[in-house]
């Protein structure tokens, strides 16, 4: 009897080994990409901060620095692709993204150079893809209430109306279309054509608004959000200007007065190089 329930013990505690609450990197090819620029005084912080099981998985797009991040990625020795000039956030994504459809990784987390977004979160970012629950996971300053009040009010009343209109456009329910910590599926990378998305902050939306269109699964999750003294780049009204052309040209492709390749191409033209 003490034999058998030795038995199902050692049972019970391999199923949990397996659960996928238990998959980690080693059971899906994990890239964490940080796009960067000029972020020296950050970047340290950040990688220092990623969980030990993820930092192997870390790739650097260093968005033309002009500072000396580079001293900061070979210190660390950590991978890095450089643009030999600045092309924009969106720009630094699409090459992460092509790194990692090229290399086999099955899944894409996004995490900022300035330390706004936890890096500590990270399995939680991934874990609804790794349990079949979504194809996209996107963190969230707008679900707890203390994150709400900490969040300067311009950023908060802009991220709240444009959310508004990108749900409106779409017939989606999602409380933040904006925050940059995200989680994306292989199986979504190469459904899309993200090539043809902005180079700048709005291919945060654009990425959204072509997996909303295809029909993939996006969840979000809480997430704390600091505001210190990182530098931002983004300018309001240009972006918020951009959003509002995102939502009507979605809009006039949905009711097929125009037609749009960046809703309805595949991947194929983004495995070579641009």
């Amino acid at each position: 009897m003490v034999i058998v329930t030795r038995v199902l013990m050692e049972i019970d505690t391999l199923l949990k080994k397996l659960s996928p609450e238990n998959y980690r990197t080693d059971a899906m090819r994990t890239l964490i990409v940080i796009p960067c620029y000029n972020a020296r005084s950050t970047l340290e912080d950040v990688i220092k901060r990623t969980p030990k099981e993820f930092r192997a998985g870390l790739l650097v797009v260093d968005d033309g620095s002009t500072d000396d991040t580079i001293n900061v990625l070979e210190k660390n020795d950590i991978k890095f692709i450089r643009h030999q000039r600045n092309l924009g956030y969106g720009a630094a994504q699409k090459t992460g993204f092509r790194f990692a459809v090229r290399n086999g990784y099955d899944l894409v987390v996004i995490l900022h150079a300035d330390g706004q977004y936890p890096p500590e979160k990270i399995q939680s970012l991934i874990s609804p893809i790794i349990k079949e629950e979504a194809d996209i996971v996107s963190g969230s300053r707008m679900l707890k209430e203390s994150n709400r009040r900490e969040m300067p009010i311009l950023r908060n009343v802009g991220n709240r109306f444009l959310s508004l209109l990108e749900n409106l456009a779409l017939g989606t329910s999602l409380n933040c279309y904006h925050c940059g910590f995200r989680a994306y599926s292989k199986k979504f990378l190469e459904s899309v054509n993200f090539t043809l998305n902005s180079n700048g902050f709005e291919f945060d939306s654009e990425i959204l608004f072509q997996a909303v269109s295809k029909g993939f699964r996006i969840k979000q999750i809480p997430i704390d959000a600091h505001y210190g003294k990182e530098i931002s780049y983004l300018k309001p009204l240009t972006y918020g200007l951009s959003i509002l052309r995102i939502v009507s040209n979605y809009t006039f492709c949905r009711l097929h007065i125009t037609k749009s390749e960046q809703y309805t191409g595949r991947l194929e033209i983004c495995l070579h190089p641009s």
